[in-house]
């Protein structure tokens, strides 16, 4: 009785035993097979967020090649999909991505969302502009009554009409070149444009000839100071101003001409005519044409580069965006510049912005002005200028300048220290990243 005893407790050991080996592998099973799960589950987390990551990189990718992106659904990658959306306006952008693993089919997939918000960098470049005036070496013709109310700079000669005034400095370059029949300066009893308290303006020039000068005179030797007047002091045998550059190199200019190419391409002659319409455009490149008639409204969104003509008439209106703030922004074109009396030009609404109106072109007239912009810079290196009766404008830089009657350039102390945009568009850069949980 006693060996049976001592072989059933043995037994009973043994089967205690068996047990704990059993269960203690079933739990390392179960152990293993709950971390063999969850290391699936994070990979695949993972896998979500590294979908999600490429999904904003390919997002901003494709927008900084001037891509009209708004983004994409259900793209299909070799681990898995995602949807990506774009929304948001020519300053800021929010790209959503959501990503599915293994596929957005699946009813067991991993999902995963992230949301970035994105900044434009703008494109931006200190010019200043120093003169009401500044001409290459064809000069300036100013007509009947027509008026710089600032400092002008010229590489050569300087014709003037009846009643032609210069209210600052003058400043003629190069040997043999003249002023003619201009009055310099204006005194503290003429009525406005005239600043208060008048101008004692100076000539800085080879010969003066007709001319009179409220302040001093800088010229040559006595035989060139013909029939004129000089109230201040002279100074003959002085040397003549070093000839001067326009403020703009080519450089630049093929530097914004890039900007607005990297925002896009219009083939063709872009024209907005219906009235009261509203478009905003830019960074742009237009392989054509650009016409603005009927009232219609160009909002300026970063610099527009257009191949042909511009032509802005019938109640026009062309402005900076808001956005632009106390920065100035500009229209390039290779072909001619139009802009009838009727066309409204402003800037962003901040007194320091302007718009610049640039042409390449070689062409006589480079660019014709009608209208009163009290907020536009004109600019022609490679061509002529007219001016139309009665314009009333900020400043001009070209190769040659035509003032006509009652023509006004009234230069803005902003001008000379301006900052020019190319606005937004030059790159998109991360200013937010999170991960949205569902």
């Amino acid at each position: 009785m006693i060996i049976k005893s001592k072989k059933g407790s043995a037994w009973v050991g043994i089967l205690i035993l068996l047990v704990f080996i059993i269960s203690l592998g079933l739990a390392l099973v179960v152990d293993s097979l709950g971390t063999i799960i969850q290391a699936k589950r994070s990979a695949k987390i993972q896998i979500a967020q590294a979908l999600c990551d490429a999904g904003i990189e390919r997002a901003i990718w494709r927008l900084n090649n001037g891509e009209v992106y708004i983004g994409e659904d259900n793209l299909k990658l070799p681990t898995g999909s995602i949807d990506i959306s774009v929304t948001g306006d020519f300053n800021s952008k929010e790209i959503l991505v959501t990503s599915h693993v293994p596929n957005k089919e699946d009813p067991k997939k991993n999902t995963r969302s992230v949301r970035a918000k994105l900044v434009a960098e703008r494109n931006e470049g200190n010019f200043a502009f120093h003169y009401g005036i500044q001409v290459g070496e064809t000069g300036l013709i100013m007509s009947n009554n027509s008026k710089v109310v600032g400092n002008v700079y010229s590489g050569g000669s300087i014709e003037g009409g009846n009643g032609a005034y210069i209210m600052g400095d003058v400043f003629i370059s190069g040997s043999g070149n003249r002023i003619n029949n201009v009055r310099v300066g204006c005194p503290s009893t003429m009525s406005s444009p005239c600043p208060s308290g008048g101008i004692a303006g100076s000539a800085h020039v080879h010969t003066i000839l007709s001319s009179y000068i409220y302040g001093d005179a800088y010229y040559s030797t006595n035989a060139n100071l013909v029939s004129s007047t000089v109230l201040g002091t002279k100074y003959e045998n002085s040397p003549l101003p070093k000839p001067l550059d326009l403020a703009i190199p080519d450089l630049s200019i093929d530097t914004w001409k890039s900007w607005a190419e990297a925002g896009g391409t219009y083939s063709g002659n872009y024209t907005l005519s219906a009235n009261g319409s509203t478009v905003n455009l830019g960074p742009y490149k237009i392989d054509g044409n650009l016409t603005i008639t009927n009232g219609a409204t160009l909002n300026l969104t970063g610099v527009i580069w257009v191949t042909g003509r511009v032509t802005f008439s019938q109640n026009a209106i062309v402005k900076l965006s808001s956005s632009y703030g106390p920065k100035s922004g500009m229209i390039i074109s290779d072909g001619q510049m139009y802009t009838e009396n009727n066309v409204v030009m402003n800037g962003s609404g901040d007194p320091a912005s302007f718009i610049m109106m640039l042409s390449t072109s070689s062409a006589d007239p480079a660019i014709d002005i009608a209208n009163n912009s009290s907020s536009v810079v004109y600019y022609a290196g490679n061509g002529f200028i007219d001016v139309a009766n009665n314009a009333h404008i900020r400043s001009i830089s070209g190769k040659g300048i035509r003032l006509k009657n009652g023509a006004i350039v009234e230069y803005d102390m902003g001008l000379a220290n301006s900052n020019f945009s190319a606005g937004p568009g030059g790159s998109w850069k991360i200013k937010e990243w999170q991960v949205v949980y569902n």
